[in-house]
C-alpha cells in the first residue's frame, strides 16, 4: 500500500498531497499586501491585558507581520505585509488579537442647493 508523504506548505502548514496557495481577497483595491508604498488594508488590535505570551500568533503568521516582544507579548512589524488570513486571530487560545478590514475611505460629495 502506497503512503502519501505530507508536505510542508509556503504557508507552514502539513498538506497531504494538497498544494496552498495565496490568493488575493475579493473586492480588493488592486494593491497586494507587502508592497512598497501599498496603504495597510489590516487593523490588528492586540489587548497585552489577555496575552500570555505563548507565540502562536507569531508562528502562524504566514507573512511575518509580528515579533515576540516584552513578555512574549506581539509587536506588529510589518503590518502593510498582513493578507488578513486571520490565523493569528484564530490560533490565539487567549482571544488577545483582533483583525480586520479597514474601511474603504468614502468619498466625499459636496451638496450645492439652489
Amino acid at each position: 500500500m502506497a503512503s502519501r508523504s505530507a508536505k510542508r506548505s509556503s504557508f507552514g502548514f502539513m498538506a497531504g498531497g494538497i498544494r496552498l496557495k495565496k490568493v488575493a481577497p475579493a473586492g480588493g483595491d488592486g494593491l497586494e499586501a507587502g508592497n512598497a508604498g501599498a496603504p495597510a488594508r489590516a487593523e490588528i488590535v492586540i489587548r497585552p491585558e489577555r496575552c500570555k505570551g505563548c507565540g502562536l500568533c507569531v508562528a502562524f503568521c504566514p507573512t511575518q507581520v509580528y515579533r515576540s516582544g516584552k513578555g512574549g507579548v506581539p509587536e506588529v512589524v510589518d503590518l502593510e505585509a498582513c493578507t488578513l488570513c486571520g490565523l493569528c486571530e484564530l490560533r490565539c487560545p487567549d482571544f488577545a488579537i483582533r483583525v480586520r478590514q479597514k474601511a474603504a475611505p468614502t468619498a466625499s460629495r459636496e451638496v450645492t442647493t439652489g
